[in-house]
């Protein structure tokens, strides 16, 4: 099988990859297999540029093991990687350095359980092509702006059309603090990453005293007295 980019790997090819590197075949059924194969055939045969790769069998392998190592450490399983996989192998685009980040980002709408990133990642692992720079970038602002709730939807999965329309001023009588922009261009993403560019100093301080909070949080709960 060969594209138009120029990368060939035969069926045969990705089969031995995938049974090496996954064994789908050990952990899953027979029907989801042939749906996991499908999808990848799918995955294969969009255009590539050779910056991007992920065409060759020796590319698609290491990248394969570079995301089993991401998801191990965060505690998924081999069971939940077939899942993601399945449902978007795209994801093995990401270098495994920008999926580390973005995941570190998105601990900024991470709920009480600790689990809203990993649940994301297995049923909407599309949310995960948004740029990081883009995260960071909506999160200042609606933080400056003093924007609430802010929450997985607005902050990840908008499009930049929605995300913009609720900054925008409408009718004098529904205004919002907030809302401070003439129209959507004004908060197109080229726009906004130039007025918020990405601070990891900034980031890091920001998710530190999250994290402080949380465990405040856990400490007051655990002194209360039963019943209370």
């Amino acid at each position: 099988m060969k594209n138009d980019a120029g990368f060939e790997i035969q069926i045969d090819e990705l089969e031995e990859v995938l049974e090496e590197e996954l064994h789908v075949l050990d952990h899953t059924t027979s029907e989801f297999y042939v749906e996991f194969l499908i999808n990848f055939l799918i995955y294969l045969k969009h255009n590539r540029t050779a910056e991007l790769g992920g065409r060759t069998p020796g590319t698609l392998r290491g990248n394969l093991r570079d995301f089993k190592d991401f998801a191990f450490s965060h505690g998924f399983s081999i069971e939940e990687v077939y899942i993601i996989l399945k449902r978007f192998p795209s994801i093995l685009n990401i270098s495994i350095d920008n999926l580390e980040q973005k995941y570190r980002l998105m601990a900024l709408v991470e709920d009480d359980t600790g689990t809203l990133r990993k649940r994301k990642l297995l049923l909407a692992p599309e949310d995960f092509k948004i740029g990081n720079d883009l995260i960071y970038a909506r999160y200042m602002l609606m933080t400056k702006l003093g924007y609430q709730p802010i929450t997985w939807r607005n902050l990840i999965h908008d499009s930049q059309n929605d995300f913009a329309k609720k900054f925008v001023k409408n009718d004098p009588r529904y205004n919002r603090p907030y809302k401070i922009f003439n129209n959507v261009s004004e908060l197109s993403r080229e726009n906004l990453v130039r007025m918020f560019p990405m601070d990891l100093d900034e980031l890091e301080e920001i998710l530190n005293k999250k994290e402080e909070v949380k465990e405040d949080e856990k400490e007051n709960n655990g002194n209360k007295p039963f019943g209370v």
